[in-house]
């Protein structure tokens, strides 16, 4: 089984990977690349949505730490951050090859701390506009999933199940640049729920419209793959 630090990098590159590629199919009409949308939403809805997103996508290659910014104005969100400290504190315990006793002590206070780890949905509802937010963002996304490990896994799953019920990238009214790095973040979340076996419960459900819909089925296409070519490879 693979350590928790090489899943984290895993779902991070295949999220960035993915990226692009998931704009890609949501600019585009569902019936083009054959992706069903969830059930609850109507036919007409959909193929509105699917007009609104073709009209603020464009298809590129761009990872969301690449993606231009749509303002120079600072996030209220990450710049008011109340547990930016700790959440710095983990990041670095994190990049640490080797931990010292005392690291693996704070890491594990840190990942008790059910507050702090309550406080990240903003982090990961809201567009970074520059690299210290998307540091700040993606150190989010690796405290969730190390959590996930820990007995604050039922606070990290609702979390996680938040950022994927989060209309944000449904907003055909938001700028392209802040849709396109919200579904990178969609997608890493959503790729970690789906690879936890301990997850039980229909990911679709969670679903608030059809632009998640098409990440989500991008995403087991991809997956899907994979599985091919590794059997293939054998």
């Amino acid at each position: 089984m693979r350590s928790l630090k090489a899943k984290v990098i895993g779902s991070t590159l295949l999220g960035t990977v993915l990226v692009g590629t998931i704009w890609y199919s949501i600019s585009r009409p569902a019936a083009e690349v054959g992706v069903q949308t969830p059930a609850s939403v109507p036919l007409e809805q959909a193929a509105q949505d699917d007009a609104a997103a073709s009209t603020v996508a464009s298809v590129t290659q761009a990872a969301p730490s690449m993606i231009p910014n749509s303002t120079s104005v600072p996030s209220p969100v990450f710049k008011d951050f109340a547990h930016k400290e700790d959440l710095s504190r983990f990041a670095h315990i994190a990049q640490k090859a080797l931990l010292l006793p005392a690291d693996t002590i704070a890491r594990t206070d840190l990942l008790k701390d059910e507050n702090l780890i309550r406080s990240l949905t903003p982090l990961l509802t809201t567009a970074a506009q520059d690299s210290s937010e998307r540091q700040l963002q993606n150190s989010a996304i690796d405290m969730l999933l190390a959590a996930l490990q820990t007995d604050s896994r039922d606070v990290a799953v609702g979390i996680l199940k938040d950022v994927v019920a989060n209309a944000g990238v449904e907003n055909d009214a938001m700028p392209q640049a802040e849709r396109q790095q919200i579904a990178g973040v969609k997608a890493e979340v959503l790729m970690a729920l789906s690879a936890d076996p301990k997850f039980q419960e229909d990911i679709t459900s969670l679903f608030p419209g059809p632009v998640t819909g098409k990440i989500w089925n991008n995403i087991q296409q991809r997956q899907a793959s994979n599985l091919a070519e590794s059997k293939l490879s054998r």
